[in-house]
């Protein structure tokens, strides 16, 4: 026991070394982002200053947030800007203007000269950044591996801790079958179990039983919905181990239960890890959700974006803070065929015209696109009336995207049902 103490000793001193080169590799993953964020910002303010009303008409147009328009899109438009409005200075040459047009001239030859210099850093900035998320890809990738054996070896550490707590002669510290322990003299199936049910909650977070009985069966070789899972969750929740809550179904047919350690769950993972587990996502999410039901709601359309091609969804985006004062706190970000998707999960409930106001018109203060996910189709068409109630009343200008998870989780047809 002690080699494989000091085994993992050695493991983890392995994986503190590589988390502090992935935390270099962020910081300069940070600084070629900030770079990259100052010389696009330079962009637009030529943008701006060049043609203003030209640019609020092609944003109308394209109906896509300037901020969101690539590196050569906006230097094409500063370019042919520039063009136009010195074809107009051109035209007005006459007398004295000559040489207020010659002045022009000058200056937009300038500033196309930025123009090319700041497309040429973004161009590097861009490449740097992409050779960082390798790195980072990379450095990430390893630190997986080190965690995966760090894993290993917690079990193989838990299980020896198991095996003496249960040695029948000359034990000293055998742990009462009826407490609040993993361990069970006689049932060794159920505490290997048990105690793979806790690892998985204590250094992975998730909530949602039907995430964790798949990670159970991918990384710990329990079939999903076998006896020997069930009779795991059944001990971990008489032992007080565990907490739970299963949301109302809003989609027919389905039902999960979301679950979490519980202080004495925690404590005992403490126990038999050697290490502080993580906050449970189920903690972090009923704190900016208003009901089990929403957090199982965001869930679920976290699933079904990444299983319909969005490449990341971050469950917990920081809000933003509008000039005003007022707040917008959209419940996730995905990021989708190059585009940034604010996305609103939305269950069938009534708000007040104030309400409803607010809301949507702070969206619109940061999106002129609205994703909006529902449970079902019910919920879908409520939406729907109460976003068309919304733009008659104020006029707001957005294209709206509307799905329901009932329609679409079985991978059929349009992600979006309704757009318009």
């Amino acid at each position: 026991m002690t080699r494989t103490s000091d085994s993992l000793g050695q493991m983890r001193v392995q994986l503190a070394h590589a988390e502090a080169n992935y935390q270099a590799e962020v910081k300069r993953g940070e600084a070629a982002e900030k770079d990259l964020s100052y010389a696009f910002e330079q962009l637009l303010l030529i943008a701006q200053a060049l043609a203003s009303e030209e640019m609020d008409s092609a944003v109308r147009e394209r109906g896509l947030e300037l901020r969101r328009w690539k590196v050569g899109e906006i230097s094409h438009f500063i370019i042919e800007a520039a063009s136009r409005r010195l074809q107009r200075l051109q035209l007005l040459a006459r007398g004295d203007l000559a040489e207020r047009v010659q002045s022009a001239e000058v200056e937009l030859e300038g500033l196309r000269s930025q123009v090319v210099e700041l497309t040429d850093r973004l161009a590097g900035a861009e490449a740097r950044e992409a050779g960082l998320r390798r790195e980072l890809d990379g450095a990430n990738q390893r630190v997986q591996a080190l965690l995966n054996q760090v894993r290993d070896k917690d079990l193989e550490l838990a299980q020896l801790r198991r095996e003496r707590t249960s040695a029948p002669v000359g034990a000293t510290d055998v742990q009462d079958p009826d407490g609040p322990g993993v361990a069970a003299p006689g049932e060794g199936e159920w505490d290997r179990s048990l105690a793979a049910l806790l690892q998985v909650l204590a250094f992975q977070g998730i909530c949602r039983r039907k995430e964790i009985e798949g990670v159970l069966a991918r990384d710990h070789q329990m079939s999903q919905g076998s006896g020997t899972v069930q009779r795991a969750f059944d001990r971990a929740m008489e032992k007080g181990l565990i907490e739970a809550v299963r949301p109302k179904a809003e989609i027919s047919g389905r039902s999960t239960m979301l679950v979490w350690l519980s202080e004495a769950g925690r404590a005992e993972a403490r126990r038999l890890f050697a290490a502080e587990p993580t906050e449970s996502e189920y903690a972090k999410l009923i704190s900016r959700h208003k009901s089990p039901e929403h957090v199982l709601l965001s869930l679920e359309a976290r699933e079904v974006l990444l299983e319909r091609g969005a490449s990341s969804v971050n469950l917990f985006p920081n809000p933003t803070i509008l000039p005003e004062g007022g707040v917008v706190d959209v419940d996730l970000v995905a990021e989708w065929d190059g585009k940034t998707l604010y996305v609103e999960c939305e269950r069938e409930a009534r708000k007040s015209p104030a309400d409803r106001d607010r809301k949507w018109g702070n969206y619109a203060k940061v999106a002129r696109d609205f994703y909006l996910i529902c449970p079902d189709r019910s919920a879908q068409q409520a939406l729907v009336s109460e976003i068309t109630s919304w733009q008659r009343a104020t006029r707001y200008s957005v294209k709206v995207h509307v799905t329901n998870l009932a329609d679409v989780a079985g991978g059929e047809g349009n992600f979006w049902r309704y757009v318009r």
